[in-house]
């Protein structure tokens, strides 16, 4: 009976211990390691897009939760990775200088402040554009607000506004960080999103969405987007976009807009705030030569014949006064005279070419084909391809290389 009893004890004390010491790596916290590829559950109007030619990145602080979520949209929202971090020690909105408070809001990066050395803030900072243009009209006011690391133990609600993460994380979400153009959203909950309501006038429309964030005097017909998208919290909404368009002179505009947007009775949507920067970027250069493969075929068909036919005059034509023969030991002149011993020495010349292909390169395009060369004396059939540059409005050939397919056979008289 005391072996059973023995026994019985022994098998729930190793019970115990298994449960007391989960297996390595389970204990690990979710909210300090990336999460990657997970759904996350917000209203569609919450982030609504109308072009993206790549994934857009932005940034999610959830103050209930003190998380800081790092989300794409790559034809859906999806968490990348997932941070503890730390706001405000009080509770609510940013009000007003001092009251150590984090806004909550749509807002973007304005500069990045580094450090090389490792401080209590971090290797970084990332200044945030609060107030925004709304925060405005209401009347908060304050300045200050970062996105930054430290070397210390982060707790809750312990800043005096800004958003802190560990060094560490924010090292791994410091490539997703871009000035301007990263939206850094930052909510008292998801819950609190989800209970808002959308404008009953919603933003549906592709062109009405570039119409609000294109100035009047852009041709929009002329104008291309890399990504056109709405985010709205419930209260705020923001248009933005990045965009190029093509001018007469091939010059290309670049351009960047972001437009504040709200409801305004029978005006519709207006623009509160605008944010508009465009550049010119170098002329485009026209093409160095036209790539229509049937010209390349048309001038290889010339220069066959002409070479067959004995047309020294049309056959030189063919190639530039740089190229070079025989490893560039031969100029053209030579070559020329070359040419002109063997047209005499064989009574007739054959050339058959087969199998061209055309490749398109930075000088011009390189054209290889199967030939075969035949003569009253000599046929020899190999792989011959011909290095082409286009100048002054014509193409020639600039190189030739042969390699024989066999033994080149000697015909007898």
């Amino acid at each position: 009976m005391n072996k059973i009893l023995c026994s019985l004890f022994c098998a729930i004390a190793w019970v115990l211990l298994l449960t007391a010491f989960p297996a390595h790596g389970t204990n690990r916290s979710p909210a300090q390691a990336p999460r990657v590829e997970e759904s996350v559950m917000l209203p569609d109007w919450f982030f609504r897009v109308f072009v993206a030619k790549n994934p857009i990145y932005f940034v999610l602080v959830e103050k209930d939760k003190q998380r800081l979520r790092l989300l794409k949209y790559e034809g859906k929202l999806e968490v990348v990775a997932e941070y503890t971090c730390a706001t405000g020690e009080k509770k609510g909105k940013k009000m007003l200088t001092g009251d150590s408070r984090t806004p909550e809001g749509i807002y973007f990066i304005t500069k990045v402040y580094t450090d090389k050395k490792l401080t209590i803030f971090g290797k970084r900072a990332f200044h945030l554009d609060y107030p925004n243009i709304f925060d405005k009209n209401s009347g908060k006011n304050g300045d200050g607000i970062y996105i930054h690391g430290t070397n210390k133990r982060l707790k809750r609600m312990s800043t005096n506004g800004c958003i802190v993460l560990r060094n560490k994380d924010l090292d791994g979400l410091t490539k997703f960080l871009k000035t301007r153009s990263t939206p850094v959203v930052i909510v008292s909950s998801v819950e609190a999103i989800k209970r808002a309501k959308a404008e009953k006038s919603d933003i549906n429309g592709f062109t009405l969405a570039k119409s609000l964030l294109l100035r009047n005097k852009i041709r929009q017909d002329k104008t291309e987007f890399e990504y056109l998208y709405l985010v709205r919290d419930g209260i705020q909404i923001v248009a933005v976009g990045e965009f190029s368009l093509s001018q007469n002179d091939h010059s290309l505009l670049k351009g960047y807009a972001r437009s504040y947007l709200e409801l305004d009775g029978e005006k519709g949507w207006t623009n509160k705030n605008h944010i508009y920067s465009v550049k010119s970027l170098e002329p485009r250069q026209p093409p160095r030569y036209p790539k229509d493969k049937q010209k390349i075929l048309e001038f290889i068909e010339t220069w066959r014949k002409a070479w067959q036919s004995k047309d020294l005059k049309t056959y030189i034509g063919c190639y530039n006064k740089s190229f070079r023969y025989k490893k560039g030991r031969m100029s053209l002149a030579a070559y020329r005279a070359h040419k002109d011993r063997l047209n005499k020495k064989y009574k007739f010349i054959k050339v058959d070419i087969s199998g061209v292909s055309v490749l398109w390169t930075k000088n011009g395009a390189k054209v290889a084909f199967h030939q075969v060369y035949e003569s009253d004396r000599y046929r020899a059939t190999g792989r011959k391809t011909l290095r082409l540059t286009f100048k002054g409005k014509r193409w020639g050939i600039e190189r030739e290389s042969y390699f024989r397919a066999g033994r080149d056979k000697k015909v007898g008289r």
